[in-house]
C-alpha cells in the first residue's frame, strides 16, 4: 500500500500490528511516515520512538502533515489547481461543490446533484426525469451566480 501513496499515516497500532510492516515498507520505498502524537503517549509502546529515530514525523496537528508534504491549505486556488493539471495559471475556476467519485448519490448533496445531471437521455419521460431537469436549472443558476455575483 505504501508504494501507492506519497506518505503513510499511522493512527493506532500495537507492537505486533501489521501496520508496522507498511511503516517499514514506506521507509524502504522512500515514502514519508507520519505517526499521530497519541501513539507516543501509550505507555510501554516502543515502536513510535524507533520509527521517529529513523525519520518518521510525529503529528501534533494537521499542519504538521501539510507542511511536510508541501500541501496548500484546502480550498486555496493552488490546492485546487494541483488536482487539475490541465488548468493553466490564466484559467478562471469556480468551486461549486465537492464531489466524491464512485461514492453514489447518497454520499452528499453534490454527489446527488451530479448523479441527476448524468442521467442518460433514454431516461426521458420516466418518473425521475424531472430530477435531471431540476439539476440543469440549478447548474445554470449556480454558474450565473458565479459569473455575475451580486
Amino acid at each position: 500500500m505504501s508504494a501507492l501513496t506519497e506518505a503513510t499515516i499511522i493512527v493506532e497500532a500495537g507492537e505486533t500490528s501489521d501496520t508496522l510492516h507498511q511503516a517499514r515498507a514506506a521507509f524502504h520505498q522512500g515514502r514519508k511516515l507520519f505517526i499521530l502524537e497519541s501513539c507516543f503517549q501509550v505507555p510501554g509502546l516502543a515502536w513510535p520512538y524507533r520509527f521517529e529515530e529513523l525519520g518518521a514525523i510525529q503529528v501534533r496537528e494537521l499542519d504538521d502533515i501539510r507542511k511536510s508534504l508541501g500541501t496548500p491549505e484546502p480550498g486555496s486556488m493552488s490546492s485546487l489547481r494541483s488536482q487539475h493539471f490541465f488548468l493553466s495559471g490564466d484559467d478562471v475556476c469556480f468551486f461549486l461543490g465537492e464531489h466524491t467519485p464512485r461514492a453514489g448519490y447518497a454520499r452528499g448533496e453534490t454527489n446527488n446533484f451530479i448523479s441527476n445531471l448524468k442521467k442518460k437521455m433514454d431516461r426521458r419521460n420516466r418518473p425521475k426525469w424531472h430530477y435531471k431537469e431540476e439539476a440543469i436549472g440549478r447548474a445554470a443558476a449556480m454558474l450565473a451566480e458565479s459569473l455575475n455575483p451580486a
